[in-house]
């Protein structure tokens, strides 16, 4: 016995709506996930760089010197202002293998 072609219009109608319906609920739902992902993507990078600068700056500070050495390496590739700063203010200390380094590294850049 044959199906009323009322009945299979219905039958591919519905899944048809269906889909229409979920689809555009999906892929509103796949932009809003992705844009928040970006943003906090965005937020961690910023965050990341601030937190990378200041233990720098901390780690000028350290009676080691290699790692202050180190900081001082690594502080001019982050920011140049805040790194001049920092050569001046080490230019004034009194142990001579940190002011030869910072002298090495101004010569070095110009």
């Amino acid at each position: 016995m044959r199906k009323s072609p009322d009945r299979d219009r219905l039958v591919r109608w519905i899944p048809t709506c269906l889909l229409r319906y979920l689809g555009g609920i999906v892929n509103l739902t796949v932009t809003i996930v992705s844009l928040l992902f970006a943003f906090l993507w965005i937020y961690i990078a910023f965050i990341t760089k601030e937190r990378y600068t200041r233990a720098i700056i901390e780690n000028l500070k350290s009676p080691d010197g290699r790692t202050c050495f180190d900081s001082i390496e690594m502080l001019q590739e982050i920011d140049r202002e805040i790194a001049m700063k920092k050569f001046d203010e080490l230019l004034l200390t009194d142990d001579e293998e940190v002011r030869n380094k910072v002298l090495r590294i101004m010569k070095s850049e110009t």
